[in-house]
């Protein structure tokens, strides 16, 4: 909600892009980390999209599963820290 304004005041492409820890996933909804990655940033993408009217040309999803953490997998804190969603603002051309 805090970037609502933000995504309003420019036309660029947005990019949001779904996380997991390393722990497996399987379930009926959800059969692997791809899927809950992917399912994580479509739910972002949608809200973006239905709720705050950013027009649906400006927005993809892209999932990375369990394949590119901030941090160790090596605690749940830290596990915490890569089920997460990240917002890229895409810069087209113009530059060298």
């Amino acid at each position: 909600d805090s970037l609502e304004d933000l995504f309003l005041q420019f036309e660029n492409k947005i990019v949001v892009e779904g996380h997991t820890d390393d722990v497996p996933m399987s379930s009926a909804m959800y059969p692997s980390n791809w899927e809950l990655s992917s399912g994580r940033a479509i739910q972002v993408v949608r809200y973006l999209s239905e709720v705050k009217s950013i027009p649906n040309s400006r927005l993809s999803a892209v999932a990375y599963g369990e394949y590119r953490p901030m941090v160790p997998n090596d605690s749940a804190e830290n596990r915490a820290l890569n089920r997460r969603v990240n917002l890229l603002i895409i810069m087209e051309g113009g530059g060298k």
